[in-house]
């Protein structure tokens, strides 16, 4: 049994400058960081936040998977292969293996929103409810908890609906030199979201997830890096302008960008494009 929720939220995110209850944000925090985890693979990490006691976690399915796009019949659609060495670190520090055997054509369609829900072995009682409503208003307050590469703790962020932009098309893969492009209803969020926090849920104030994190395409880390390679492949010493050593504050730059940038971007699509096995 298949059942797809009518809502699904991808994020891009930005500086957020909305007030809010300190108590409020800590107790909120205390209570929901506990269904979060740091999911991490062979090559790379990101969050994952369960949804009930018995195990079921959703996520970014880049954070598990690799996509590969493929045409069929005049349509694009997405096969996936799970990543090695994918583990859960919870709040409480303990690791647990996650193995998704192999996958299923409801991952692959899942997939295809950047969505996947992954039924593990791990029974926790600290589960976030997904919102039986799949609308936001802009200006709605909102706030995510994500792991970020440095902050293996659980970081809050807080922000609000930007915008909701209907029928978003976002660029998701490639099929030989054509670029694919999705063709779903996206949400902006305005808040400090960090790389590494791709897979969190996005709460509203009755504490229900109405989005996961998907993307944070800030500044393209990976384009600093590969002037910097470039650079020391050119020039075989360390280039310098005037007292600036270029290398150098490139190399700072990438990794204040990858940690720590506030503007960045993300993308979400309303929980309603995700399909949960079992209908639970």
């Amino acid at each position: 049994m298949q059942w797809r929720l009518s809502g699904y939220v991808v994020a891009l995110a930005a500086l957020a400058t909305l007030p809010a209850n300190a108590d409020d944000l800590r107790q909120r925090f205390s209570k929901h960081a506990c269904a979060v985890a740091h999911i991490s693979s062979a090559e790379s990490s990101g969050t994952g936040f369960f949804v009930n006691s018995t195990g079921l976690m959703v996520t970014a399915s880049h954070v598990v998977y690799d996509p590969t796009w493929y045409a069929e019949r005049g349509q694009f659609h997405v096969r996936v292969t799970p990543k090695k060495n994918l583990a859960a670190t919870l709040l409480d520090g303990k690791t647990y293996p996650i193995d998704l055997g192999g996958h299923s054509t409801l991952d692959d369609a899942n997939a295809e929103f950047d969505l996947a829900a992954v039924q593990t072995s791990i029974h926790n009682e600290c589960f976030i409810s997904i919102s039986p409503q799949f609308s936001a208003d802009v200006g709605q307050h909102l706030i995510s908890i994500g792991f970020p590469g440095l902050n293996p703790e659980g970081v809050l962020y807080e922000g609000f609906l930007s915008s909701a932009h209907a029928r978003f098309q976002a660029p998701v893969g490639v099929v030989g030199n054509q670029q694919i492009t999705a063709n779903f209803d996206v949400f902006r969020v305005q808040m400090p979201i960090t790389p590494g926090a791709s897979g969190a849920p996005v709460l509203d104030d009755a504490d229900n997830a109405i989005a996961v994190v998907t993307a944070v395409p800030v500044l393209l880390t990976q384009n600093i890096e590969r002037v910097i390679g470039t650079l020391k492949a050119q020039q075989g010493v360390t280039m310098s302008l005037g007292r600036i050593n270029v290398v150098q504050t490139l190399a700072e730059l990438a990794w204040v960008v990858k940690e720590f940038e506030t503007p960045g971007a993300g993308y979400a699509v309303p929980l309603r494009y995700i399909l949960v096995p079992g209908g639970k």
